[in-house]
């Protein structure tokens, strides 16, 4: 490997089907090629490598770390380095200059500094020879004695990596969530029933593209299909069970559109790029690119960026609850007035196992947007409504209007929610305190790491360790996480309660 390189999802491929996401950096920068090989560390790993300080650098909890290089750099890094002056000093002159020179993203970045002496010659134990820790040490020394030339992958934004001849960098970059995606065993022997999904692990919602309506039997994503309808906030444990409180954010153009048929988007999958903690697509109408949609995830809550292409205005429609099923939306909200829409529905697709009445079930949605939008309201039946709410009847969700003359992007955070509208309010300031769509994908990119790491193979193939990495992705989708801010909603009694809950312990949909 020649040179290194990384997108906000510093998702490195193996294949296309899991390529890099260029499209999370607005503005990639590329970085001086290097000569010499390169590893990721993790900063718990640099930690223990006597890379960085313990006193100065706090493990309060994991984070990407930095790239080692092994060799120097020469150059214009060279001349950055100059003043790194010992092994354990952070060099913040030298992240200063890489953003004054353009080349690192302005936002919190580290890098540290390592000379090329010997690390601490230490004993692992009583038991370990003197010499074994000095080889061990040497080792070390080669594989890590180096300057530090970046830190925090998931904020310095450098050129994407091609999609050949790079490998993996972390655990997460094996898994393909494209395996088991086939719509039906017509379509080929990856029909699995499993779809692209978005999101940590055992988070309550996940997120996928929707190229399909979701209901018993079938998964709302299919590989081989060629439209997509929307983004599809889903809970369904297994196509043979069914969805429930779920819910659909649609990017759209021209005049609103509310059957999934007349809204849908043309794709290809050369313009698709997923992973478990991030996805994005061009959708166009065959021929020109419209709209270029990315979402992230946390347990709860999605986050969304449109960029609408040479529109005058781009719309975002949340349904409410699927074609012939009732549900209810309304524009505005308390904390963010302009900028709120909510909604829910009480579907539940199960509900034909048995006879049981559940009054109190719903599931919530609360989307709020980064900006006001130039108009906002209320759908029923296709028909746009005076009223700001809507309920009791098919065809409802809510929309919100933008100008995308000067700015074409419109973000947008939606969470779910069992219980209330006020708690997937409460969930969307826990879990997206902030408007940072790096920082949430690279947090849900940790936290798929955090699991995966439980696992190292030596001695498989490239296609082994896709195989087994894509097959541990999909056993942590489940159980999901039924609680939200120290509640949760109980179908056996039809109640809120106090304390945590998990629910689809699916034992064969994995």
């Amino acid at each position: 490997m020649t040179s290194v390189a990384f997108s906000a999802f510093a998702a490195v491929p193996a294949r296309q089907s899991i390529a890099m996401m260029p499209a999370f950096s607005p503005r990639p920068v590329a970085l001086m090629k290097s000569p010499y090989p390169a590893v990721a560390i993790s900063r718990k790993s640099a930690l223990r490598r006597n890379l960085i300080s313990p006193q100065k650098h706090r493990l309060a909890k994991p984070e990407p770390a930095a790239i080692i290089t092994s060799g120097g750099i020469k150059g214009f890094f060279a001349r950055l380095w100059e003043t790194c002056e010992n092994t354990h000093r952070t060099a913040a002159d030298f992240v200063k200059k890489l953003k004054s020179a353009r080349v690192l993203k302005p936002g919190p970045a580290l890098a540290y500094c390592h000379t090329n002496r010997l690390p601490n010659i230490r004993q692992r134990n009583a038991l370990e020879p003197p010499m074994t820790a000095l080889k061990r040490a040497e080792k070390g020394a080669r594989s890590v004695a180096a300057v530090c030339q970046i830190a925090l992958a998931a904020t310095l934004i450098l050129a994407p990596a091609s999609a050949s001849g790079t490998e993996p960098v972390s655990k997460v970059d094996w898994v393909n969530p494209y395996i088991g995606t086939a719509g039906s065993p017509q379509a080929g022997s990856e029909y699995g029933g499993t779809m692209p999904f978005v999101g940590p692990p055992f988070a309550t919602t996940n997120w996928t593209a929707q190229t399909r309506q979701n209901k018993i039997s079938q998964a709302s994503y299919a590989y081989e299909d060629s439209t997509i309808s929307g983004f599809i906030g889903t809970h369904q444990p297994a196509i043979w069970m069914g969805d429930y409180g779920y819910f659909t954010v649609v990017p759209e153009v021209g005049p609103l559109k509310v059957s999934p048929e007349d809204r849908s988007f043309r794709f290809r999958h050369g313009d698709e790029h997923a992973t478990p903690y991030g996805y994005s697509v061009k959708l166009g109408d065959g021929t020109t690119e419209q709209v270029f949609a990315e979402m992230t995830a946390t347990d709860h809550c999605g986050y969304f960026r449109f960029t609408y292409r040479g529109q005058a205005e781009g719309h975002v429609f949340v349904e409410a609850a699927r074609p012939g099923v009732a549900g209810d939306a309304r524009i505005g909200g308390t904390a963010s007035p302009e900028s709120e829409i909510s909604g829910s529905n009480t579907d539940r697709m199960d509900a034909h196992l048995s006879n049981v009445s559940l009054p109190n079930f719903r599931g919530y949605f609360l989307a709020r947007f980064r900006r006001p939008p130039r108009a906002s309201g209320v759908l029923e039946n296709g028909k746009t409504l005076t009223q700001n709410t809507a309920s009791g009847s098919d065809g409802i969700g809510a929309y919100a209007t933008f100008d995308t003359v000067e700015n074409p992007v419109v973000e947008m955070k939606i969470c779910q929610s069992f219980i209330s509208t006020d708690s997937a309010r409460l969930s969307l300031a826990a879990e997206m305190p902030d408007w940072d769509f790096e920082r949430t994908a690279a947090a849900t990119r940790d936290s798929w790491n955090r699991q995966l790491d439980a696992v190292s193979i030596e001695g498989a193939s490239d296609e082994q360790m896709h195989i087994f990495y894509s097959a541990m992705f999909h056993s942590l989708l489940y159980p999901k996480l039924f609680s939200e801010n120290g509640k949760y909603y109980s179908a056996f009694d039809d109640k809120v309660h106090d304390g945590t809950s998990y629910t689809a312990f699916s034992t064969w949909d994995v």
